[in-house]
């Protein structure tokens, strides 16, 4: 995560750019957002990455809304697989894997819920209404009241103008205004430069580990690596 809000970011690269008029410029702004939600999506960054805990389940509920204002307020980019399940006082513990639409598995179409009830074991992925909203469908259906660990990338809410924004480099922020603002008004605006390229490339290297990936990897034995 970078330091700079977004109000500074803005207008260092729009000075480095000798644009300062486009501060008061909406467009500015909206552009800027717009990037990094694009951002958010195009790469799996580990800040992103996001567990909501204690989901409730109960019985005989075949689906559950997730994202943009339910269970979460964020958008959801991904539900990551797989789920946990389990019950209070963390009993009948198991994991829910996530299916895809089209795969092998039970069809919510031809299950009958009202007979098909066990602890869930799968899950299913629907965008509801949204790209960032989710319509969760479990089979079996859950038999009892279970609570749920739900793994998944989250889509930040759009910095406030003295919040700093989610990106962990200042620096690409800035050459993205800074390449926007040298561009403004002409056709090939749409372009990003190779510099700025570059920098989401380095960016995705350096900071791009999952966490708990960034352990030291164990020495290899001496006695036959020199």
């Amino acid at each position: 995560m970078g330091q700079m809000t977004r109000a500074a970011i803005i207008a260092q690269g729009l000075s480095e750019a000798g644009r300062a008029e486009l501060a008061d410029n909406s467009a500015t702004t909206t552009a800027f957002l717009a990037w990094l939600r694009s951002m958010a999506a195009r790469f799996p960054w580990p800040r992103l990455h996001k567990r909501s805990t204690g989901v409730a389940l109960g019985a005989g509920v075949q689906y559950l809304d997730f994202g943009d204002g339910s269970v979460v307020s964020t958008g959801v980019l991904r539900v990551r697989d797989p789920l946990h399940v389990y019950r209070t006082g963390f009993t009948d513990q198991g994991p829910v894997r996530v299916q895809t639409l089209d795969g092998e598995g039970p069809d919510e179409s031809t299950t009958d819920p009202a007979t098909s009830r066990a602890r869930p074991r799968w899950v299913k992925c629907y965008l509801n209404g949204s790209t960032t909203a989710w319509r969760l469908w479990f089979q079996p259906v859950p038999d009892l009241d279970y609570l749920l660990v739900i793994p998944y990338l989250e889509l930040p809410a759009d910095p406030a103008t003295g919040a700093i924004p989610w990106y962990p480099n200042d620096r690409t922020m800035i050459q993205w205004v800074y390449d926007y603002a040298t561009k403004y008004g002409h056709q090939d605006r749409a372009e990003s430069s190779a510099e700025l390229n570059a920098l989401i490339v380095r960016d995705m290297v350096d900071f791009g580990q999952p966490p708990g990936y960034n352990q030291m990897r164990p020495p290899l034995d001496t006695r036959y690596f020199r």
